[in-house]
């Protein structure tokens, strides 16, 4: 600076004696002075001579620079808060593209700047790199990020600042400012340190700043036409250190804080998580982290139209998203506390699944959680995602027509990997209805027509009801797909409406795909079965039919004791099953006189000499008159004996084995 000071004087001298000649002596004299003074330039300070003329106007030759802070004419300063007119510079200079509107501006029709990306191109802009030199992923080249030498230059210097915030560090910003102008660049405009006061800003489009001091925060707003989706870059100069420089905080309309990044010194570059957004005007807002820093920043919106996006704040069931079925949504957990929440409706009744897609991360911890509920809020199923299977698909879940809620959830871990949620539906009558898991919500279902339904977790049941016009026997049965074990997976329970007794209950191995009961004898009524786990659990979709044959002649459970016998008609076959090793069967007839009467006992055949049944005749006071045995080879056995007139039971039981082969009863008087 000093000879720069040094060659205007010498310059002006030189002018001086050519418009005003000067005779020898005058000369030497000014020569001597001019000595002098260069004299005390040396010592650090330029004096002013007491001979020049202050009449005389000195202009300065071309490579001078003008004194400190001085404002020429060419070149004026605009006003504070001065806006220059559309289509130039503050120097009046024409930028073309690269105009940047004036501050809280919105563009008509809710358009963007010419350089930031068209939405509606629906170009992933925030995809941009360095190292693509700012073109989208279709090769086209976004105007905000073309970029000569020159500008390239300005903008790489831009970011770079003293460590020392010291007066020739503020003049280098200051320039460093007028070239990032001049370019078609945006700088955040200083007091801008409150929301009411924040700058414009365009999506897309780049932003310079700088945090002056501890206490300085610099506001932002944008505005974006239709509903996407956003992340924030944040770049600057290298820091030697990992400590927290900024923060970077997204604000809602409202000036509730939606979600905060932290950028470090030591990583030039930081990109928030994708946050899906409707069309509106939202807030950033920059200031300092643990550490405060000076060093120019660079703050950039990426967004992209999206209609497949959720839309934060999404975070309770009052604020919650709509989504179609069969549509996937794109979203992600911004912080440990977030939630997503979304509501469908089915218009018929089926089943549906939960499918949840997200990025490879290499640990087996649960990233996600995802709930559904039904309307009223009771949670009916709940599915952990793990970081290592990148699609994870609920067992498929029977529903009535109705809307329904879904909420994601960080799980043990936290990810803001995005991820990709579908609700997968099928119209179906044949389907369960969740929550049929009580009595009360149990299912109607028709004897001899199919249902599908799973069991969603360890503590469900599926009630299922029904009815039988009249008197006859069931068996149920129960397909599933194959798994690799002889655990029982399924438990099936029948039940009488009428006062809850338990009839009947069988197991369903995992390695047999198809199992059926015995035979059931029930009298006309309804009757309720019931799915749950057996040993161990499965959500392996079941099928379940309940087989009906209508037949008068067959037992009726409960005939377990003398006070439920069935009336037996004589000279006609009853038949029943002895569905446990429990289980006894009761009959009843009566004797109006004295006669010979034949008992005879039948079954299907047993390949075992082991006695399998036992038949036991007593009379109206339940004591035994008559038994006797049958193996599993004996297909019937005939007995009979003299009886008075009377009342009588006869008992049919297991003997040593224990077989559900339906047997026959017959009992025959035979009068003399």
């Amino acid at each position: 600076m000093k000879k720069k000071m040094i060659s205007f004087f010498v310059s002006c001298v030189f002018i001086f004696s050519s418009v005003f000649p000067v005779n020898a002596e005058e000369s030497v004299n000014l020569q001597e002075k001019t000595n002098v003074e260069f004299s005390d330039v040396n010592k650090g300070d330029i004096a002013v001579t007491e001979n020049a003329d202050p009449e005389v106007s000195i202009e300065p030759d071309s490579n001078s620079v003008p004194e400190e802070n001085m404002i020429s004419e060419e070149n004026p300063v605009p006003e504070e808060n001065s806006v220059p007119e559309e289509g130039t510079t503050e120097s009046g200079t024409d930028i073309g593209e690269n105009v940047v509107p004036e501050d809280n501006v919105t563009p008509e029709d809710n358009t963007l700047p010419e350089n930031s990306v068209n939405p509606e191109e629906n170009i992933e802009s925030e995809e941009i790199t360095e190292e693509n030199n700012g073109s989208n992923e279709s090769g086209e080249t976004l105007p905000e990020e073309e970029k000569n030498e020159d500008e390239s230059k300005v903008e790489e210097e831009a970011l770079h600042t003293e460590a020392d915030p010291s007066e020739e560090q503020e003049k280098k910003r200051a320039a460093k400012m007028e070239e990032v102008k001049a370019a078609g660049r945006q700088w955040e405009a200083e007091g801008n340190n409150s929301m009411s006061s924040a700058d414009r800003i365009y999506p897309n489009a780049s932003c310079y700043g700088y945090l002056s001091s501890y206490s300085d925060e610099d506001w932002f707003k944008f505005t974006i036409g239709s509903n996407g989706y956003i992340s924030l870059t944040l770049n600057h100069e290298y820091i030697e250190h990992n400590g927290t420089y900024w923060n970077v905080c997204l604000y809602s309309q409202d000036g509730s804080e939606m979600y905060t990044m932290g950028v470090n010194g030591d990583i030039t570059s930081q990109r928030s998580c994708r946050v899906g957004l409707p069309a509106g005007t939202y807030y950033v807002k920059v200031r300092e982290g643990t550490f405060h820093s000076d060093v120019n920043y660079n703050l950039r919106v990426n967004y992209v139209a999206a209609d497949f996006w959720e839309r934060e704040d999404n975070d309770n069931r009052n604020a919650l998203d709509s989504i179609s079925a069969n549509k996937s949504v794109t979203g992600s957990i911004m912080n440990y506390d977030d939630e997503d929440w979304y509501k469908f409706t089915i218009g018929s009744k089926g089943y549906i699944s939960l499918t949840l897609n997200h990025e490879y991360i290499e640990h087996n911890g649960t990233y996600w959680n995802v709930y559904l509920y039904k309307q009223d809020g009771s949670e009916m199923y709940r599915m952990n995602v793990n970081g290592d299977i990148t699609s994870q698909r609920s067992c498929r879940i029977g529903l009535p027509a109705g809307t329904y809620y879904i909420k994601v959830t960080r799980g043990t871990f936290h990810s803001n990997v995005n991820y990709n949620l579908r609700v997968n539906y099928v119209a179906a009558g044949y389907w369960e209805t969740e929550s049929n898991d009580s009595q009360s919500g149990a299912d109607q279902i028709a004897p001899n027509v199919s249902v599908t339904g799973s069991l969603m977790n360890y503590a469900e049941s599926d009630y299922y009801k029904f009815e039988t016009k009249s008197s006859g026997y069931i068996s149920i049965t129960l397909n599933h797909s194959y798994i690799d074990s002889s655990s029982n997976y399924w438990k099936l329970r029948l039940y009488r409406a009428l006062d809850g007794a338990l009839l009947h209950e069988a197991y369903c191995q995992g390695n047999i795909t198809s199992q059926k009961t015995c035979r059931i004898g029930l009298p006309a009524g309804k009757y309720l079965v019931q799915v749950t786990q057996g040993t161990f659990h499965s959500d392996m979709d079941y099928n379940l039919r309940i087989n009906y044959v209508s037949d008068n002649s067959y037992e009726t459970e409960k005939n377990d004791t003398i006070a439920t016998a069935d009336s037996i008609t004589k000279n006609k076959v009853s038949r029943g099953t002895l569905m446990t090793n429990g289980d006894q069967d009761y009959y009843t007839f009566t004797l109006k006189s004295k006669c010979y009467v034949n008992f005879r006992l039948t079954h299907g055949y047993i390949d075992d000499d082991w006695d399998y049944f036992h038949l036991t005749v007593s009379n109206k006071s339940n004591s035994p008159i008559m038994e006797y045995s049958l193996s599993g080879t004996e297909l019937g056995l005939n007995k009979g004996m003299v009886l008075p007139a009377g009342k009588y039971y006869v008992k049919v039981t297991s003997s040593n084995r224990h077989s559900t082969t339906p047997y026959g009863i017959l009992v025959q008087p035979i009068i003399k």
